[in-house]
């Protein structure tokens, strides 16, 4: 959990950059420039999504966490307790991607 939250930083800033461009490509388009490539667009729109998704991920995660109770069934609790590491795993390694793939499409974006 805390190596996903220190992540989330970074997810914002890219959603804001990856927007920032989206706004400056749908000038592009509202100018009919003609300069616009929409798969790039597309691409953009995809990156946002799927940092937005990764965000969600944690968010729900976060919010659906219930540490076992004082008392409870060890057994049970252990059980409990490996699914929810696993959730948190695939958590992290979405975001990870997310991130990965959004820093991948900001390189390769003009930065006029």
């Amino acid at each position: 959990h805390d190596s996903s939250m220190v992540k989330m930083d970074a997810i914002y800033t890219k959603i804001s950059k990856l927007t920032e461009f989206n706004v400056r490509l749908d000038a592009m388009v509202a100018a009919d420039s003609g300069e616009v490539d929409l798969s790039l667009k597309e691409k953009v729109l995809s990156a946002i999504t799927d940092l937005r998704k990764a965000d969600d991920g944690m968010m729900d995660w976060m919010a659906n966490y219930r540490a076992p109770e004082e008392g409870a069934d060890p057994d049970e609790s252990l059980i409990y307790l490996e699914e929810e590491k696993k959730k948190i795993i695939q958590v992290d390694l979405d975001i990870d991607e997310a991130l990965a793939n959004g820093q991948a499409l900001l390189e390769t974006l003009p930065q006029d």
